[in-house]
């Protein structure tokens, strides 16, 4: 949302695939984000609803999700959808085809333009654990007051990941699991936390796996999550250390 508002976008913001049919229905938009993985409706449920009716045949609506795999566009072309992003998000490439969606949009009053505030003093320090400052800076164009802010959120969100992933994986819990691995693979791919997207991203296809097949698959899931903890807990203790003591 703050990428998006910071490039001149008026976003608004739903929960859930019900809420986002609600919202076509009542307001008029340019192009619609549909994440696919969401709580009540997903996104594809929600993308057809809102193809059944006529009036919305043209608007624009591109697949945010963090399985990227070709099967899967394939099923959101078959869906309705016309573009796919894919998580970790590439804030230009995504600025650009929201750029080919809005430029032919009879609503949209001015372009998608590109704004990198220039901030004097560094926010952040050299460097961070876990992390690619470098180029979590360059997806944010440069933005290191916007990287500042989303780093000490991914810590709020996640500091108790560490004492909550192993009792859902000890509860067979596995829905729960593969919703909650799923999106710190797309937050951690987003803040370049590149060793822990890799593994959390192992943690939850052998979650989808279990979810299919839990008697072959089962103990894949539960030897992976340690590599999860060890690069999730390297990552928030070092912007405890390094960003959040330093104010």
């Amino acid at each position: 949302r703050e990428v998006l508002q910071r490039a001149d976008c008026v976003v608004t913001v739903v929960n859930n695939g019900q809420e986002a049919v609600d919202a076509v229905q009542q307001q008029v938009f340019d192009v619609v984000l549909m994440d696919l993985q969401m709580p009540v409706m997903d996104g594809y449920t929600a993308t057809t609803l809102i193809r059944q009716d006529s009036r919305f045949d043209q608007l624009p609506i591109i697949a945010m999700t963090a399985h990227a795999m070709m099967e899967e566009q394939e099923r959101c072309r078959e869906h309705g959808m016309n573009g796919h992003a894919s998580k970790p998000i590439d804030v230009k490439a995504l600025l650009e085809q929201l750029q080919q969606c809005v430029g032919s949009s009879p609503t949209t009053a001015s372009p998608v333009t590109v704004v990198s505030p220039v901030s004097s003093v560094s926010l952040l320090p050299p460097s961070l654990p876990g992390l690619d400052l470098p180029a979590a800076l360059n997806m944010l164009g440069g933005n290191d007051a916007l990287l500042h802010k989303i780093l000490r959120k991914f810590h709020q969100g996640y500091a108790d990941g560490v004492a909550l992933l192993p009792p859902l994986l000890q509860q067979q819990d596995w829905k729960a699991a593969e919703e909650w691995t799923h999106d710190l693979k797309g937050t951690s791919g987003n803040i370049s936390a590149h060793a822990l997207y890799q593994s959390v991203s192992h943690l939850n296809d052998a979650i989808r796996l279990v979810m299919k097949d839990p008697e072959n698959h089962q103990a894949v899931a539960e030897a992976a999550i340690q590599q999860v903890l060890a690069d999730l807990n390297e990552v928030l203790t070092g912007i405890e250390r390094e960003l959040l003591h330093r104010g």
